[in-house]
Parts: C-alpha cells; structure tokens; sequence
C-alpha cells in the first residue's frame, strides 16, 4: 500500500509501527534515529498518546517530528 504513495520519509509513531515496519522492539533506543530501507527513510518515535503519561517527553516528539520534516 505504501507503494502507492511512494513517500521519501515515514514517521513511525510508536513501538506497534516501529516493529511491523522495521522490527524494532524499543521505541525508546531507536527514537529519533534516522533508519535508511528500501529507498525511504523512517525515522521512528514516540507515540503522541504517550505524552499523556510521559509529558516530559514533549520536546524529544518534536524534535523527531522536526527531523522528519527536514527529510522530505
């Protein structure tokens, strides 16, 4: 399906995403980190729904978000 679409970068947001496209197991170590396959780039990080219980994390998100946009 992601075929279709044919995006440069993806954004995968949380440990359920991270593992179906990439088999990461820890959301935490990967977050953030720019990962190259198949000819895109994902860069995985938290899951916003995680901010509810972890509002510290708020600036690490954006941060992750701020480096996906830099690499459309």
């Amino acid at each position: 399906m992601i075929e279709l679409v044919d995006p440069k970068s993806i954004g995968l947001l949380g440990r359920i995403a991270s593992k179906k496209f990439l088999q990461i197991d820890s959301i935490t170590k990967a977050r953030g980190k720019k990962i190259e396959k198949n000819g895109r780039v994902f860069i995985p990080t938290f899951h916003p729904a995680a901010l509810t219980y972890q509002p510290s994390r708020e600036d690490e998100l954006i941060e992750d978000l701020r480096r996906l946009v830099e690499n459309i």
